[in-house]
């Protein structure tokens, strides 16, 4: 391993961090996440984030913990799209024909309308 200090501000960032962000654009291209009411570039952004901090080698555990569970969360309202998607037709179903869970992932998405970007 090169000394850090002696080395130009590129070379700094390429054996520090290039690592960790090509890891959570990876994952994030791989997710293609698309949060409710947020166009795909800022979706994409808090993703990479999220992964960011989520995995940061120098950040403590309990900071760790916290964003990989926020990470979580951030997927499954993500995902909420494609499953509305894909239980939704153009005719109503009355609540007995519905998958179980659906009134409640609907409910969610509808929620996230009045608070469309997660906090910190």
């Amino acid at each position: 391993k090169a000394v850090v200090s002696t080395q130009s501000t590129g070379g700094y960032m390429e054996q520090t961090v290039a690592k960790a962000i090509i890891e959570a654009m990876t994952s994030c291209s791989d997710f293609k996440p698309k949060y409710p009411y947020v166009n795909a570039h800022k979706s994409a952004l808090l993703y990479v984030a999220y992964h960011l901090k989520a995995h940061n080698p120098k950040a403590t555990a309990y900071s760790r913990e916290k964003y990989r569970k926020k990470l979580e969360r951030y997927k499954e309202h993500c995902q909420l799209i494609q499953y509305l998607g894909a239980n939704m037709n153009r005719r109503y179903r009355p609540e007995p024909e519905r998958p179980i869970d659906f009134n409640h992932k609907m409910d969610e998405f509808l929620a996230l309308k009045n608070h469309p970007l997660p906090t910190s």
